[in-house]
């Protein structure tokens, strides 16, 4: 069956499955469609109906497509499971230019001190890389903390950094995660772009 969208609409994203409470938390309204300048690639703007309400806009194509549940099962029952043991905590931090930053953050099934930090890539945000987080906390036995980087996810910002100012704000991540895991932690920074 083929699915159509149009202005006003409001989606949810596949992302939604991992909110618990009640909220408007990744619902989008469809604004326009308009098609790149360069490419003549159809686009789909959309406006978030959280805060802080962000526009932005993706390809139809990716935008149209079906969530790939075969690539990753068992993330779901691996976030329900955190989510119903409250297991799966939220943090924020308020970088020096006064940006408040989200992350995501779990504690090892077992007491350790091997914590991932995973840092997603520019077009991505924090629940994007739970497939990663999958591997460093249910395989591996590692605290996890999944940050969301500016103007992504949860976190504030105007614009997307390109990784000139994130790579400060994963430093800030680095120093705040002995707070959250212990004292004597043993970091591996784990990026995808």
């Amino acid at each position: 069956m083929t699915r159509e969208i149009h202005i006003g609409d409001i989606v949810r994203h596949f992302k939604r499955e991992l909110v618990v409470q009640p909220t408007t938390e990744y619902l989008y309204r469809i604004i326009a469609f308009a098609v790149h300048s360069e490419t003549g690639e159809q686009l789909v703007v959309y406006q978030a109906l959280y805060v802080p309400f962000k526009t932005c806009a993706r390809p139809y194509d990716m935008f149209m497509s079906e969530v790939d549940r075969e690539k990753y099962p068992q993330i779901i029952p691996w976030v329900d499971s955190l989510q119903n043991h409250h297991a799966l905590r939220d943090t924020f931090i308020i970088s020096p230019d006064g940006i408040r930053m989200h992350a995501f953050y779990a504690r090892a099934m077992k007491p350790t001190s091997h914590t991932a930090i995973i840092v997603h890539g520019y077009t991505d945000n924090a629940i994007r890389m739970f497939h990663i987080g999958y591997l460093y906390n249910h395989s591996l036995n590692y605290n996890i903390l999944l940050p969301d980087l500016r103007y992504t996810g949860l976190s504030e910002g105007d614009a997307i950094q390109m990784g000139w100012l994130d790579r400060k704000d994963v430093m800030q991540w680095i120093d705040i995660a002995p707070a959250l895991f212990g004292d004597s932690l043993q970091a591996v920074v784990h990026g995808i772009s």
